[in-house]
């Protein structure tokens, strides 16, 4: 009877303590106000940014951006906003301020940011590299080489305003560029006025920049004088070295004046010089210095050690979640024990061996599991157990490894998401996901994905067979910060659906660079 009344003083007393933390009189639960979807008429590419509630929206340059109609906007459950209406005009020349509201007290402030960009270009014949443009002060300079007599120009392509754009002259009638020329650029009630320069150049090639550098190898440009004969080209070297390398013709691309080349074979962290050609003509030379190639501990997975109480298995020397994570901690807590273990079934040494069960208490269904992160078992939010993610800033292009799979028949599925999935094969899942997480150090709700590749089947096969996995990157100039790299013997494992028995083994990972 004391115990009793000790656990409902203490129970009163948490209320109270919840209740003292409530502002509003009504306890509402927490629902976040998002913007799941935006169209604009005109509009070519959305990219919405959940993290910092920014709808970054790029335009069609054939639009007007000072009148623009929205077409259909799709909020988040419950979610509402007066500042946007379906069908009416707004200016996007500035960014767009919007509250979105959920339950009292909630609000959401999001900014739709608008981008319009023109691609624009001059070319004539004899020209040496790209057109300088300068969109602020209206003004365009073309090199031409020395033997281009500059009153005697023939204009080739012409764009300096959006694509609806008319040109007053016509660019095309105009060949005598001994003075500078002006322009009048007429579009959607908008008239500019642009003077374009022509300028001889002694050079007829030049070294641009290593535009894109990574572990073995590196994206370079260079300009090069039109209408010769002359084959563009690239060389490249150690800067340690004397000896230049030719980048393979076949790797080389002109358009206009204007080449560009990967150059492959690179070594990780060294510093290489390269130089564009045009015959026998060669630009200066520029440096640049390849990316870093880390990799990740444990890879082979020979490591692998139980807690202090002898217990949980972690693929972690320490016996701790280290590194790398499983869920054996949650299972233990269910009393089902260990489902991703160490095995001397291998393609060499140790490999880690994943099985999926069912009649697991709270979750119904585990799936055997191997990440980049951390396991701690949460009863009251059983998904929020695995925190995925561990700091990484290396960009691979590819994973490779061993693997072998058993599937079975899916036959659980906690909250009944996937009811067409019972009875249906199990699959093995793995995949690499390259993050940033904008110097926070847990996992955002949303992480900017910087790339991304899996591998997933559902074959049995009785022996080791080597997988390999292509990352694509979404994003080539943001390093990522963190890595999540996961293997699972249920791939719909995460929302608690899975099979009875379904084993995966993995062995001796690699990133590819």
């Amino acid at each position: 009877m004391m115990k009793r009344r000790v656990y409902r003083s203490v129970w009163i007393a948490f209320l109270l303590m919840m209740v003292s933390c409530i502002k509003n009189d009504i306890p509402y639960p927490y629902a976040e106000g998002r913007v799941e979807e935006i169209v604009f008429e005109g509009q070519k590419t959305v990219n919405i940014d959940y993290g910092k509630c920014v709808v970054e929206v790029e335009m069609s340059d054939s639009y007007d951006m000072s009148s623009v109609k929205l077409s259909s906007l799709t909020l988040s459950d419950i979610a509402t906003t007066e500042d946007l209406v379906v069908g009416e005009y707004y200016d996007l020349n500035e960014d767009l301020r919007i509250d979105i509201e959920t339950y009292p007290g909630q609000t959401y402030t999001w900014v739709i940011r608008a981008t319009q960009p023109i691609d624009r270009y001059i070319t004539v014949v004899g020209q040496v590299g790209d057109a300088v443009i300068d969109t602020y002060n209206k003004k365009a300079i073309v090199y031409v080489s020395m033997s281009t007599p500059r009153n005697n120009i023939n204009i080739t392509s012409f764009k300096l305003g959006p694509s609806v754009a008319t040109y007053s002259p016509s660019p095309y009638d105009i060949h005598d560029f001994t003075t500078e020329r002006a322009f009048d650029v007429e579009y959607l009630g908008y008239t500019e006025r642009w003077i374009v320069y022509v300028f001889h150049t002694q050079e007829v090639v030049s070294t641009g920049e290593a535009t894109s550098v990574w572990s073995t190898f590196a994206d370079v440009t260079g300009n090069i004088q039109t209408g010769t004969s002359a084959k563009p080209g690239f060389d490249y070297k150690k800067k340690s070295e004397t000896d230049w390398h030719s980048v393979p013709s076949g790797k080389v691309t002109a358009k206009g004046g204007n080449i560009k080349a990967r150059i492959e074979g690179l070594e990780p962290e060294t510093q290489y010089m390269f130089r564009a050609r045009l015959g026998e003509d060669v630009g200066g030379e520029v440096e640049f210095t390849t990316d870093d190639a880390p990799t990740l501990p444990n890879m082979d997975f020979e490591e692998g050690s139980y807690d202090d109480s002898g217990v949980v298995w972690y693929p972690n020397a320490d016996g701790k979640n280290s590194f790398w994570a499983t869920g054996n901690e949650g299972t233990k807590v269910a009393g089902k024990g260990n489902i991703t273990v160490h095995t001397d079934d291998a393609v060499k040494g140790k490999a880690i061996k994943m099985t999926s069960i069912t009649g697991v208490l709270v979750a119904k269904a585990a799936a055997g599991n191997l990440y980049t992160g951390t396991y701690k078992t949460n009863l009251m939010s059983p998904r929020s157990s695995a925190v995925l993610g561990r700091p990484y800033t290396g960009r691979p292009v590819g994973l490779k490894g061993w693997y072998k799979y058993k599937s079975a028949s899916i036959s659980a599925d906690k909250d009944n998401k996937f009811p067409d999935m019972m009875g249906k094969r199990d699959k093995a899942h793995i995949y690499v996901i390259l993050e940033d997480w904008g110097g926070a150090t847990e996992r955002p709700e949303n992480p900017k994905v910087i790339a991304y590749g899996e591998f997933l089947t559902d074959e049995d096969n009785s022996s080791y067979k080597e997988f390999s996995i292509d990352i694509k990157y979404n994003d080539v100039v943001t390093r990522p910060t963190h890595i999540v790299l996961s293997a699972t013997s249920s791939y719909l494992g995460a929302d608690f659906c899975a099979s009875d028995g379904a084993t995966l083994y993995v062995d001796e990972f690699e990133l590819v660079f």
